[in-house]
């Protein structure tokens, strides 16, 4: 079907003033193939209908749809292998503030969850944390623009071939219980490691009254969809979001190299990680 760039340029800005997420006419054919399963949803022939429709304006379940399509979800378990053992070199040493008393609570935001599989996997390594001394604590946030996609995290169940992706053969009857329906592919995370865990909706460039200072922010591979401008201004709003000490973890391929100067870079075994800079 051929649908004019006057068209796919009107919803690219209009994902961008409303997510601050970009796409560049070079990407018009990935928002062309979202836009089309929305039309499909939405009971359109095309994506051209649609726009006749919508053009005067998007509210509701079109609303709803065009900007959950606009966003990337591609994940998967223990994505980057780098910075999880990095982040459990951090838990291992011994001058952690976390693994010794007085206890802190050691809390964790994922700030673009996505389907669940980031917080799945940063609680299945606090949880033999925490096994190895009862008196540590931690808690998890994850939020994602998506309701979509945070219902299925909430509901932790993932198909095998998800599983798959991330999970050692040997690791999966560890963390996941399979469907007692055999004919049913799926598998579902043990509830011990559901403890200590809230799902919640957030736009990062809207307000974030629901998240307190937290000591380390996940916010791998999602920069990358913004323009600098809007880079800067999430990260000037995550140092004040972050403890004395705290650290932000953004994805292998990106760096805070010109978009702020409140952090440091900092490794943990071989997983790179930005700490935030003493005001002092």
């Amino acid at each position: 079907m051929q649908v004019g760039d006057q068209i796919l340029s009107f919803y690219a800005n209009y994902i961008e003033s409303s997510l601050g997420i970009i796409y560049s006419p070079e990407n018009y054919y990935q928002l062309q193939k979202r836009l089309e399963q929305v039309a499909t949803k939405l009971g359109f022939a095309d994506i051209n209908k649609m726009h006749e429709k919508l053009e005067q304006g998007i509210f509701g379940q079109a609303k709803a749809l065009i900007l959950d399509a606009a966003t990337n979800n591609e994940t998967l378990f223990f994505r980057d292998k780098n910075m999880f053992t990095g982040f459990e070199k951090f838990l291992a040493d011994k001058s952690s503030p976390f693994s010794y008393g007085p206890y802190k609570e050691l809390k964790i935001w994922s700030a673009a969850c996505s389907t669940g599989q980031e917080p799945y996997s940063l609680s299945f390594i606090l949880h033999e944390w925490q096994k190895q001394d009862s008196n540590r604590k931690y808690s998890i946030f994850a939020t994602d623009f998506s309701n979509r996609v945070l219902d299925y995290s909430r509901k932790g169940e993932y198909s095998f071939l998800e599983i798959q992706r991330g999970i050692e053969s040997a690791d999966r009857s560890k963390y996941f219980e399979q469907s007692s329906d055999k004919s049913n592919d799926f598998w579902s995370v043990k509830q011990e490691y559901r403890k200590n865990m809230k799902f919640d909706q957030l736009n990062l460039q809207a307000a974030w009254p629901l998240v307190e200072k937290v000591d380390f922010i996940f916010l791998r591979n999602v920069l990358i969809y913004f323009d600098l401008e809007t880079k800067s201004k999430i990260l000037s709003k995550m140092v004040n979001k972050l403890n004395d000490g705290g650290h932000i973890v953004l994805g292998s391929a990106e760096s805070m190299v010109g978009i702020s100067n409140d952090f440091e870079s900092v490794k943990y075994g071989t997983g790179n990680f930005y700490r935030k800079k003493n005001r002092s």
